[in-house]
């Protein structure tokens, strides 16, 4: 396939790379193709070097020693070096900073001998010039095309090595915007397509596993930050290994499947059909120290339903532990509350699941506080407590005069219907809002099971 050298030049990246390179193709439409050839590896030398710079403005080490060398050499006229360094360029750019294959430096290398060629005619057995043709030079600009001027400078696999010990180091970032602005610039966006998968595999290995190499957090993180920057290339590496790490996990990986799926709900409708209704299994008879990852499915719209039946089914002793312990309660954790404490069989639950609701009042409405309200005026459970319970709907009446003042005829049916004494408080209250039309007991009795009331 010929290659039109002007389509070739718009895939550079680098302006000053493109200027070279134009001069070269000038050279070789005008005939002077030795010109030619020298100038397309100049452009070699200078894109391998300007991408060795950019790596040290991005505080890559190596390249930053790298850098702080060359330009010593140069300050101090160190021709030997220099002659040394653009000798083993192509060996630099493949084997340190692997911006090269090992196929493209072989054919890089040609162009490196037919430059030697060019510029030194003593070279030739015979001392005649060489001639190199038009399309052994359109074939260097193509190679050199392909392999560097169009790339940003990607690194290969002595990256990962490096990569690999930044994730485990004591100074990696704890955010997840942290972790992306980190590793972006400096891994993921320059890796070579190999390394971005090669991390996306490893990682993925590390988010499943039972006892990870580091934080499972951390692994989460790395894969996450992959997605935002290389969207295309985690896709087809999750692709690739997803689902057989689902398979070939045992029950042990379930929950740590779910918090991936938490985290990318996308991976969810790569599983195959079995490996879905596994995961809808194990919720359903997932046990009470597997709370955390009932509260991760509950957010997952395929798992919601699975983990809120096996949630809504644990005694109230197992549930109420699991509530408390969600740091940003969920609007269908306040239903279940309301929903357990409408049918709590004992005085401590009722307490319990009204201490919850309490939390979680700015997610419920006035219609699902007046369902509270009902519970407590036609549960015995709740309204026979003493003590504990009277407060906890002191608070309640307290945290929602204002926005739900709707309420005060479910408050005042409330008190009115219950005649008992530790309802007193909660009466005074009713009737300073001017919500309850009879004098409150003045003397309020000392509750019978407790002497004070929680602070």
């Amino acid at each position: 396939m010929l290659h039109d050298p002007d389509d070739l030049i718009l895939q550079i990246r680098a302006p000053e790379i493109r200027k070279y390179v134009s001069e070269s193709v000038r050279a070789l439409r005008a005939g002077a193709l030795r010109a030619a050839v020298l100038s397309l590896w100049v452009a070699v030398n200078s894109d391998v070097i300007g991408k060795i710079r950019e790596l040290a403005a991005s505080g890559d080490p190596q390249a930053t020693a790298e850098i702080t060398q060359l330009e010593g050499w140069i300050q101090n006229k160190e021709l030997r070096n220099l002659q040394i360094f653009e000798h083993e360029i192509l060996t630099l750019a493949r084997d340190k900073y692997e911006f090269l294959s090992a196929i493209e430096a072989d054919e890089l290398e040609r162009l490196r001998q037919d430059r030697h060629r060019c510029a030194h005619p003593a070279l030739t057995p015979d001392g005649t010039l060489y001639d190199p043709t038009p399309e052994q030079i359109r074939a260097h600009l193509v190679i050199a095309t392909r392999a560097l001027f169009a790339h940003p400078p990607v690194q290969g696999r002595s990256a990962l090595r490096r990569f690999k010990a930044e994730v485990e180091s004591q100074t990696f970032p704890l955010q997840l915007s942290q972790v992306t602005a980190y590793l972006g610039p400096k891994y993921i966006d320059r890796g070579k397509d190999v390394l971005v998968t090669q991390i996306v595999k490893l990682y993925l290995q590390q988010a499943l596993a039972e006892t990870p190499a580091v934080p499972r957090l951390r692994a989460l993180h790395v894969l996450l930050a992959v997605k935002d920057r290389r969207f295309a290339l985690y896709q087809q590496a999750m692709s690739d290994h997803w689902v057989k790490r689902v398979s070939d996990g045992d029950e042990k990986t379930l929950p740590f499947v779910i918090d991936l799926l938490q985290l990318d709900s996308d991976l969810w409708l790569q599983l195959p059909d079995h490996e879905q209704r596994r995961l809808i299994t194990f919720l359903e008879q997932a046990a009470a120290t597997q709370g955390e990852t009932l509260l991760s499915a509950l957010k997952l719209p395929p798992l919601r339903h699975a983990a809120y039946t096996r949630l809504a089914e644990m005694p109230a002793d197992e549930l109420v532990p699991i509530l408390m312990a969600e740091n940003q309660p969920q609007r269908d954790l306040a239903l279940l509350a309301v929903e357990r404490l409408e049918t709590v069989n004992t005085y401590k639950a009722a307490g319990q699941f009204l201490e919850l609701i309490l939390g979680m009042l700015n997610i419920l409405s006035e219609a699902e506080v007046r369902c509270v309200l009902v519970a407590a005026r036609e549960n015995r459970q709740i309204y026979e407590a003493d003590f504990v319970v009277p407060f906890r709907l002191r608070q309640l009446l307290q945290s929602t005069k204002e926005t739900y003042a709707g309420l005060a005829p479910d408050w005042n049916q409330l008190v009115q219907d219950r005649p008992y004494s530790w309802f007193t408080g909660l009466k005074r209250e009713l009737k300073e809002l001017g919500w309850l039309a009879e004098d409150p007991v003045e003397d309020e009795p000392t509750p019978t099971r407790s002497t004070v009331e929680p602070a």
